[in-house]
C-alpha cells in the first residue's frame, strides 16, 4: 500500500493488494490525476510538488525535524546538477544580515581561531610572485568597472569604513609638527626604518621615486607637543607606516618597546643637539 497525498486515501501500489479495497493508481492517480506510479512506487509530478511547496513556505521546521534532515544528509554529496542548480539560484543574490544578527556572529566568533588560517609564503615563493607580476600594470579600466570601483568605494567610505575614527583625520595637527621637527626626528633614527630598517634612498616608489621616510606619531595624538602629553615619534617607509594603521594597539606597544630599549626612550633630536650636528657635519 501506499498513500495519495492530495486524495489523503492510500492507493493500490503493489498487484497483491487487490481486493484490499484501496483504490489502484495506474499511471494516473485517479483520485487526484496529479501523481503516477513508476517502479511501483507513487510518485509526485513537478506541479503537485509545487504546490506542497507553496503550501510549506514560511512555516519554520521544528528542531526535531532539522535534526532528522541532518542526519539523513549525512555522508550524502550533491551531485554535479545539484550543485549548478544552486549556483545559478544564488546568482546575483546577496544574503545582507541584520545588524542584530552581525553583532551575534562576530560575539561568537571572538577569539576563536580561523578555520582557514593564512599560511606564510616561502622567501623562494614570494620572490617568484614578485618577477611574475613584474611589468604588469593595471588599466586603463573600463568605464563600467570605474563605475563599479566607485560605487565599491562609496560602500567603505566614512563611517562605514571599518578603520573609521569619528573623522579624526580632518583634524588639525600641532602648528609644532613642522618640516624641522620632521627633519629632527629621521636624523634621529639615522634615515632609517624603526620596524624594517629600510633606508631613505630605498624608500621608493615603483617608477623609482626616492620619498624622505613618513614620521609617524606613536601614541595617534596628532596634538602631540601642544597638549602637554608625553609624545614618541618614529621614523618609517611608507609601508611599514601603512601597516601602523590597522591593529593600532599592537604597533603602539611594539614600537615603544623598540624606542625605549634601543633609543633610550627618546625619538628626536632637540634644536640644539640638531644645530650643532649641523655645524660639526655630523648630520646625513
Amino acid at each position: 500500500m501506499n498513500f495519495c497525498y492530495e486524495g489523503n486515501r492510500e492507493i493500490l501500489t503493489d498487484p497483491d493488494d487487490e481486493g484490499s479495497g484501496a483504490p489502484s493508481c495506474a499511471g494516473e492517480c485517479d483520485l487526484c490525476e496529479s501523481n503516477s506510479k513508476i517502479d511501483g512506487r507513487h510518485i509526485q509530478t513537478a506541479e503537485a510538488r509545487a504546490k506542497k511547496s507553496k503550501a510549506h513556505m514560511g512555516i519554520p521546521l521544528s528542531p526535531d525535524h532539522r535534526a532528522r534532515i541532518s542526519i539523513g544528509q549525512l555522508g550524502r554529496a550533491p551531485s554535479e546538477e545539484t550543485k549548478r542548480k544552486i549556483s545559478e539560484a544564488k546568482r546575483g543574490k546577496t544574503h545582507a544580515h541584520t545588524p542584530e544578527t552581525r553583532e551575534k556572529i562576530s560575539t561568537a566568533r571572538r577569539g576563536v581561531p580561523s578555520p582557514h588560517p593564512r599560511r606564510a609564503q616561502t622567501p623562494e615563493t614570494r620572490l617568484k610572485l614578485s618577477i611574475a607580476k613584474k611589468g604588469i600594470k593595471l588599466g586603463p579600466f573600463s568605464k563600467e568597472h570605474r563605475a563599479k570601483l566607485a560605487i565599491a568605494a562609496a560602500k567603505r567610505t566614512g563611517e562605514k569604513c571599518p578603520m573609521w575614527r569619528g573623522g579624526i583625520s580632518f583634524e588639525p595637527y600641532c602648528p609644532k609638527w613642522n618640516n624641522d621637527l620632521r627633519n629632527r626626528i629621521r636624523a634621529f633614527f639615522g634615515h632609517g626604518c624603526v620596524i624594517c630598517g629600510k633606508t631613505q634612498n630605498e624608500n621608493s616608489t615603483k617608477g623609482g621615486r626616492i620619498r624622505r621616510l613618513h614620521c609617524h606619531h606613536v601614541e595617534y595624538n596628532k596634538q602631540a607637543c601642544c597638549d602637554g602629553k608625553t609624545v614618541h615619534f618614529a621614523a618609517l617607509c611608507a609601508s611599514c607606516h601603512s601597516k601602523t594603521n590597522r591593529d593600532r594597539v599592537r604597533w603602539e606597544s611594539m614600537i615603544h618597546i623598540i624606542i625605549d630599549e634601543v633609543y633610550g626612550g627618546r625619538s628626536y633630536f632637540t634644536k640644539e643637539e640638531y644645530e650643532t650636528m649641523h655645524a660639526t657635519g655630523e648630520h646625513k
